[in-house]
């Protein structure tokens, strides 16, 4: 009986990876609350000494990473909106 392999693309390796990151970036915008920061809810920014430093970065590109994931679907779909206005 023959093994039948499942041949993985390069596109379902880089939507794997986006996924992973727009989820990190949610899990990390909520977990640091980088809202209340944003919108200035606090006045006072908290750095944990004791986190490593990669562990930082990799927080704060995952949240760059939602950031432009949800800019880019944003601008999109306004694209379409107006597109649709204009055939009407």
């Amino acid at each position: 009986m023959a093994v039948k392999y499942h041949q993985i693309s390069l596109k379902d390796i880089f939507s794997d990876c986006r996924d992973m990151f727009i989820d990190d970036g949610v899990y990390a915008f909520i977990r640091r609350e980088i809202g209340h920061y944003m919108f200035l809810q606090n006045q006072y920014v908290f750095f944990d000494f004791e986190e490593p430093l990669i562990f930082f970065l990799a927080d704060y590109m995952a949240v760059m990473a939602l950031f432009v994931w949800v800019s880019h679907y944003f601008s999109k779909g306004l694209r379409y909106i107006i597109q649709k206005r204009k055939t009407i």
